[in-house]
Parts: structure tokens; sequence; C-alpha cells
């Protein structure tokens, strides 16, 4: 949607503050949105799971998606529960 307004083609749209920013465009926030990951417990424990948590705690990562701007890190990472 951004690239539609930013080339006329759209005067407005719903979208994400990253992509407005990339497009130099204006942004009007109407709500927070919070995304959770559920994970079976049957994969759990396999290396690329580990890898995933790892690389969301990371500085790396929290530095990356600040830069993009838009996001709300607090709980960036946290495993909030553990359920079969």
């Amino acid at each position: 949607m951004a690239l539609q307004i930013a080339s006329g083609s759209a005067d407005a749209g719903m979208g994400i503050y990253s992509a407005a920013r990339l497009y130099d465009l204006d942004f009007r926030p109407i709500c927070v949105e919070e995304y959770d990951l559920l994970i079976p417990e049957a994969i759990w424990n396999t290396g690329l799971v580990r890898q995933l948590i790892r690389t969301l705690k990371s500085k790396a990562f929290r530095e990356r998606i600040e830069a993009m701007g838009g996001y709300t890190l607090d709980r960036l990472g946290e495993i909030i529960d553990i359920f079969s």
C-alpha cells in the first residue's frame, strides 16, 4: 500500500509505520497490535527454535527492528508459557 500511495495510484491506505517511513509518507496510528509466536512442544527443543529465540533476544536484532521504527519491543523474545 505504501508504494501505491508514494507512486500516486492511491491517496491513503492502511499500513505500518516502517513502510510509511521508507517512502517518506505521513502516518497516523490507529491501534497497537500484539503478536505471539506459538511453537509446538514437539519442536520446542530443536536447534532451529533455540536459534530463533536467541535471535529474538539479541542486541543486533533489537537494533535492526528499532532502526525500522514503529515497533514496541518491550517483550521481544519473552517466553510467556509452555503448555501441551
